[in-house]
């Protein structure tokens, strides 16, 4: 009797250690967000969706490579993906934080990531925000294990008026807008517990960007470095 009352104590005893930690891990405080304000949508996109999307891009693709067909072949290679539209505050001309949109796309299975490659893109109409695309083909570096960034410019996706602001002749507005959508979406990956590996270098942080984009992408490093980044 003796041994089965201790161990019904210890029982106790454990029950109470499990539910003790339980309730702490319950007033836990939420993460300490900076820079993001909303998740607007997480949308799931399947490695058989991407492969149509680049196909459909690149029509130059052949059919088969070598009698293999190329999208088995891509699908050997390419993940499946997730696309988060967030909001994020920054300035706009006037100074006044407001809340601006963009895009971060990462590997759905990935655990960890080594840096973010925010992209800057060529802007020609008000319905080419990223945020506004089922997927941003500018983001294809994804494929490869890359977490991406896009920044919708001021004046597009959740800050649209009649007077865009453009990029070419608000280049310092666009850097800060394009880096405080890198720290945003630092905080969205730091959410979903993504864990950042240790690098030689220390490097985690890659920029690209092509035509209107190649000059807001040179506004972007010239606002990193005035943050000491």
């Amino acid at each position: 009797m003796k041994s089965s009352g201790r161990i019904t104590i210890e029982i106790l005893f454990c029950l109470l250690l499990v539910a003790g930690c339980q309730k702490e891990e319950r007033i836990l405080p939420p993460p300490i967000h900076n820079y993001l304000t909303e998740v607007v949508e997480e949308r799931k996109i399947s490695d058989d969706q991407l492969i149509e999307i680049i196909m459909d891009e690149f029509g130059n693709l052949p059919e088969e490579i070598e009698g293999i067909s190329t999208k088995n072949l891509l699908k050997l290679v390419i993940p499946d993906i997730t696309l988060a539209k967030i909001l994020y505050k920054t300035p706009d001309r006037d100074g006044k934080i407001v809340n601006a949109s963009g895009v971060v796309v990462y590997p759905t299975r990935k655990t960890e990531y080594n840096h973010i490659t925010s992209v800057q893109h060529g802007t020609c109409q008000i319905c080419d925000a990223p945020s506004e695309d089922f997927f941003p083909v500018e983001c294809s570096t994804v494929i490869i294990g890359e977490v991406v960034c896009m920044a919708d410019y001021l004046g597009y996706g959740a800050t649209v008026n009649d007077s865009l602001y453009h990029p070419y002749l608000h280049h310092q507005l666009t850097g800060t807008t394009c880096t405080d959508m890198f720290f945003a979406a630092e905080e969205y990956m730091a959410d979903k517990e993504y864990r950042k590996e240790i690098t030689k270098t220390g490097n985690d942080i890659r920029l690209l960007g092509y035509s209107q984009g190649g000059a807001a992408t040179i506004s972007t490093l010239m606002e990193m470095e005035k943050r000491g980044l």
